[in-house]
């Protein structure tokens, strides 16, 4: 079949035509202008990314830093640590001299019954906290983190069997209701965990208090399976 060329065709595309055919003549032609609008679409690309280059570097620079919560933990400890290196230390005395006394009998106590005795203890220390909820956990710590006790007892492998708190002279003037609030969780943690509590008023008598541990120690979940080792060893 004879293809009709229109008088307004190229002389060139009239040749190609006549050479390859329609077909092939047309694919060139494609080609051809696809190469020819290359650059100028590659060039709008270029200028379109560099646009938006530096519209997002713009954005950037003007939006706000956020610190990661370890770089902030780090700023505020090296802060803490700049401000005690302006500080005067020194050692000061664990307890007062009637929890000492206190101190000495239960040391004596604890010798003669195999136990260990630990004074200024941390809860956080002596009870471990467990809940399947994180969050319920955190708060349950947070509870007791920051709280001690006097006096700690001990078995020979570090396991609590009782603790004991001295309420002196000064327990009650010194903090008020936040004290009562503090002996309240103390109270409320140590039975949960069924742990003996002793609180041992500012007059107290050794011979009753002796008597009370012994009760505590024997009677206590805490105390199960390590009732011969509360009794006095023989000479």
């Amino acid at each position: 079949m004879e293809f009709l060329v229109p008088p307004q065709s190229s002389p060139i595309l009239e040749t190609l035509i006549t050479q390859v055919g329609p077909i092939a003549a047309l694919a060139l032609v494609a080609t051809i202008l696809i190469a020819a609008l290359k650059p100028v679409v590659s060039g709008r690309r270029r200028k379109t990314y560099r646009q938006s280059r530096k519209t997002n570097v713009v954005a950037m620079r003007a939006a706000p830093r956020t610190e990661t919560p370890a770089k902030k933990e780090n700023d505020a400890a090296q802060s803490s640590l700049a401000a005690l290196s302006q500080c005067n230390l020194d050692t000061r005395s664990l307890m007062s001299k009637a929890q000492a006394r206190l101190g000495e009998q239960l040391a004596g106590y604890c010798s003669e019954r195999n136990l260990r005795i630990h004074a200024e203890t941390a809860m956080s220390a002596i009870l471990s906290v467990q809940h399947p909820d994180r969050n319920m956990r955190s708060q349950g710590f947070n509870a007791i983190s920051r709280k001690r006790v006097d006096f700690c007892l001990t078995d020979q492998t570090n396991r609590p069997v009782c603790v004991v708190e001295y309420q002196g002279g000064g327990h009650w003037t010194s903090g008020g209701a936040a004290t009562e609030r503090r002996d309240k969780t103390k109270r409320a943690a140590f039975a949960m965990a069924r742990l003996p509590l002793l609180e041992v008023p500012a007059k107290w008598d050794w011979t009753d208090i002796s008597r009370q541990l012994d009760a505590l120690l024997s009677q206590g979940t805490a105390a199960q399976g390590f009732k011969s080792r509360f009794d006095p060893q023989e000479p």
